[in-house]
């Protein structure tokens, strides 16, 4: 009697352990998805504002500059800062 209670116990425990996998997995794939739309979304704001510092600085310049020049004077400032 011992052993088919044992065995039920055992197929329990797997079912359930199982079942807890399944919902990590789908968590994890949920992480995933989430991790690209938050990288996609940063490139996309960054974008936008490397842009506007392009238009502000050629209003000032006069040229438009290259973006290795902008991010050269921001790096500059993040220098000055420290």
């Amino acid at each position: 009697m011992e052993e088919i209670s044992n065995k039920g116990g055992i197929q329990a425990l797997f079912i359930k352990k199982d079942k807890r996998i399944r919902v990590l997995k789908d968590k994890l794939k949920e992480l995933i998805k989430e991790k690209a739309n938050l990288v996609d979304n940063f490139r996309a704001s960054t974008d936008a504002l490397l842009e506007r510092v392009k238009e502000l600085e050629s209003v000032s310049l006069g040229t438009r500059p290259q973006t290795a020049t902008i991010l050269k004077k921001i790096g500059n400032y993040l220098q000055y800062l420290d």
